[in-house]
């Protein structure tokens, strides 16, 4: 599709996105100062990750954890583009689309989070019967599937397994444990695998030896110090093998590994870290193209690196907003500072949640009330528009 000279495109419909298209609601930019802007996303509407693990536990329906992009954007006067990146050209300044076209752009700005790293030996199982934490919309279509079969599962047990032991893999675990035991009683088995020794290795020490006892509270089994490096269909049965060649057996797994880049960034050019995330500079700008800014989990901030974290996307949002229309007017660029440490929030799906900055954790309701109160004050700002 041809594109002006002068246009602003917003790869990806992530957290940061949304709130720079809200930043462009309050404060738009001045007649003139560029031709056109335009919204490139999978689905018109992106799912908040802080409230997914809700969702599949029955707590949060889905109209509560998805931000409508179409909406925001009629009011931003944004075009959207329902479509798949899937590369980019940037000596023609061009997004290169799933669909065969291509948008142009005087300045790109890049949004679209990550996915979970999946051997080459699982590989061949993803989106069959091993289903990918993100993206988001993929895991929940495959959720419904599986919602959706069990009342023809009969008599037969259900084994589920989650692959991956943050906070992602742990909330996944506790949210389907308090979603499908009720319907599957005790034919009901839930397996988490971890690759290191501790549960949330890299939040407080004593986070992970609560959630350790929340997982054996609720009856579900917890697999420490084991890397699966590979996956085989066998009849219904997915066999996962470690790589100690330990076996274990589900009828559905969920991967939530740590993150892993689209693996089309590192051929676009783009400065990436070695893990192939887009670097950028303090001012959330490329560190080799100044032209293209990015931020969440798809960009790697190398002069204050910090975890892939949905906190970090989301308040990267304003300041991504910020710089973009600075840049557009040339203006200068104002630096983003990332916090060293940051509040995490885990969702015991008990009623509970579990509340830790730097070195000390707390667990109770509070903690959960503070944490649906805190998702649904981010969610009401797209909300009532």
């Amino acid at each position: 599709m041809p594109q002006s000279a002068q246009s602003l495109v917003l790869l990806g419909g992530g957290h940061s996105h949304a709130i720079a298209l809200r930043r462009l609601i309050q404060n738009p930019l001045p007649s003139g100062a560029i031709d056109s802007v335009t919204l490139i996303s999978e689905a018109p509407r992106a799912p908040y990750s802080g409230m997914v693990p809700g969702h599949v536990a029955g707590v949060y329906g889905r109209e509560d954890c998805f931000i409508d992009l179409r909406a925001l954007c009629d009011r931003a006067g944004v075009a959207l583009r329902v479509d798949r990146a899937v590369g980019l050209n940037l000596g023609d300044r061009q997004v290169q689309l799933a669909s065969g076209e291509t948008v142009g752009f005087r300045w790109l700005s890049v949004n679209l989070g990550s996915t979970p790293l999946v051997p080459p030996g699982v590989q061949p199982l993803l989106g069959r019967s091993i289903i990918a934490a993100k993206p988001i919309q993929a895991l929940l279509a495959n959720w419904d599937a599986l919602l959706s079969a069990l009342p023809r599962w009969g008599s037969r047990p259900l084994r589920l397994v989650v692959v991956g032991g943050g906070a992602g893999g742990v909330e996944l675990a506790l949210a389907a444990q308090r979603r499908l035991q009720p319907l599957m009683g005790d034919r009901l088995s839930i397996t988490l695998i971890q690759r290191e020794a501790k549960l949330l290795p890299h939040l407080a020490p004593a986070v992970g030896d609560r959630v350790a006892q929340v997982l054996q509270a609720q009856g579900i089994e917890l697999v420490l110090s084991e890397t699966i490096t590979h996956a085989t269909l066998i009849g219904t049965d997915t066999q996962l093998r470690a790589a100690s060649g330990q076996l274990f057996w589900g009828d559905r797994v969920l991967w939530a590994t740590q993150a892993a880049a689209a693996p089309w960034l590192a051929a676009t050019g783009l400065a990436t870290d070695p893990q192939g995330f887009i670097a950028v500079n303090r001012y959330l700008q490329s560190c080799s193209h100044p032209q293209v800014f990015a931020a969440g989990d798809v960009a790697t901030m190398v002069e204050q690196p910090r975890p892939k974290a949905g906190v970090f996307a989301v308040r990267q949002g304003r300041p991504l907003a910020d710089n973009l229309r600075a840049a557009i007017l040339g203006q200068p660029l104002k630096p983003f500072k990332a916090q060293k440490q940051f509040l995490s929030l885990i969702n015991l799906a008990n009623g509970q949640a579990i509340a830790t900055r730097g070195r000390w954790a707390f667990t109770g309701a509070w903690a959960w009330v503070w944490k649906d109160y805190l998702d649904r004050k981010f969610m009401r700002q797209f909300q009532r528009l």
